[in-house]
């Protein structure tokens, strides 16, 4: 008669079958969260982009640098460089598709789409859960302002992508190391060629990193030595693989701006001038400054000239400056159906009154929908990163935010300028 007790082998085979099991289940639900997220952003590719109009100012730029790499000859316009990797991509879908922007808005909800697994990989990489995983990956598949900007011609939905990337790949608590965090770097360096603030942060990335690193050591002894110093060390070694990758891939577009404008500009001329319409004070000083800069035919020489005429106001009246950031915070942070009774504030026009731009990038119901998971998605984060396990708490991320809240409130506090930081929300939230 056959035992009714298992042997090891039999034990083995079938542990082996659960996890085989798991693993398919695992698989097929981001494989489910990224189907939905797909089937949103083509909704919205429906619904906002098969015009295939381009709107002034930051989308006609970015069509023009991706025209203008297609002839050999980039260029954003006389104003300022912007960085160069979302023109790169919509310059790869129209060499592939031709001179098409449905069809590159198109390409650019797809990837976008699939770009909910980075979000996955985040919540994995703080807690170590896999439902976690697939609760971030439904959030962002769901949450209405990525939906809605996968398909619009901003840079922000591609940095968004790039950026969670990045942080999923560093914080990854169970494969910590120089090669993953040297990775990271390059993912980050492709974040920062999207939008230049990711440079900015990259030395306080590094420090977050090393304290992070070095408080996480007590608690993950396989990871990292058990000592205080072995973290520390441990976290040094990180923090310079993933600075020093970041470095070397921007590098070569850093090259080619010394090439062309005979000038250190490591990725683009946009930080600085808009660091200056951040503090100018009247329509006065807008049309004089505005004069000088376009006198300057080198673009290096208009940030340098910009930053220096924002010192300068800043010198002048720092008290007025500093409520002027008090306000482009608020507006960073504020409900998107306010568009509706403001009219798209961005910001201040340089005579304190609220400025305008388009009506609402929502429709009304939608944009109450957005500003209800809005709500709960920063509620969430708030209640789920004071609670959270000590090792999942991480000083990066944290970091992230307040950079990111304090750059907007020195240059423009634009909605849409929140998205990369509401991404490291997700994860709390799910957890």
């Amino acid at each position: 008669m056959r035992s009714a007790v298992a042997t090891p082998g039999e034990t083995l085979i079938s542990d082996r079958h659960i996890t085989t099991s798991a693993r398919r289940a695992y698989a097929t639900t981001l494989a489910g969260a990224v189907t939905l997220a797909i089937g949103l952003r083509l909704l919205f590719w429906w619904m906002q982009a098969r015009t295939g109009a381009v709107q002034p100012g930051d989308s006609e730029e970015y069509v023009r640098g991706a025209v203008g790499l297609l002839h050999s000859a980039y260029t954003t316009g006389e104003k300022w460089l912007r960085p160069p990797l979302y023109p790169f991509f919509l310059a790869a879908a129209f060499a592939t598709a031709g001179y098409d922007i449905p069809r590159a808005l198109l390409l650019q909800a797809l990837v976008t789409g699939a770009g909910v697994l980075a979000f996955a990989g985040l919540g994995h990489a703080l807690f170590g859960r896999k439902d976690v995983a697939v609760v971030s990956a439904l959030i962002a598949a769901l949450f209405i302002p990525f939906v809605a900007y996968g398909s619009v011609l901003f840079a922000e939905a591609l940095f968004v992508v790039l950026v969670t990337a990045s942080f999923a790949l560093l914080l990854r608590r169970d494969r910590a190391g120089r090669r993953r965090a040297a990775l990271a770097g390059i993912v980050f360096g492709l974040a920062t060629l999207t939008r230049a603030v990711g440079l900015f942060f990259l030395p306080f990335a590094m420090l977050a990193l090393v304290v992070e690193m070095r408080e996480t050591s007590l608690v993950h002894g396989r990871s990292f030595r058990a000592s205080r110093w072995g973290g520390t060390r441990s976290g040094i070694g990180a923090a310079v693989a993933f600075g020093l990758a970041t470095v070397l891939t921007i590098a070569p577009w850093t090259v080619r701006n010394a090439l062309a404008y005979g000038r250190f500009i490591p990725v683009d001329t946009n930080g600085g001038v808009s660091f200056w319409y951040g503090a100018v004070r009247d329509d006065a000083e807008l049309e004089r400054g505005e004069a000088l800069l376009a006198g300057l035919p080198n673009l290096a020489d208009k940030q340098r000239a910009a930053v220096r005429m924002a010192l300068d106001t800043i010198r002048d009246e720092p008290v007025r400056y500093l409520g002027r950031v008090r306000f482009k915070i608020v507006s960073l942070w504020q409900l998107g159906s306010r568009n509706y009774a403001a009219g798209g504030i961005v910001s201040l026009d340089p005579g304190g009154r609220s400025l305008g731009v388009t009506p609402g990038e929502l429709p009304l119901p939608l944009s109450v929908l957005a500003d209800l998971q809005y709500v709960l998605l920063v509620l969430g984060a708030i209640w789920g990163y004071s609670y959270a396990p000590r090792e999942s708490r991480s000083l990066v991320l944290l970091g992230w935010v307040l950079f990111g809240t304090a750059m907007s409130g020195l240059t423009i506090g634009h909605p849409r300028l929140r998205l990369p930081l509401l991404a490291v929300f997700v994860p709390y939230t799910a957890w």
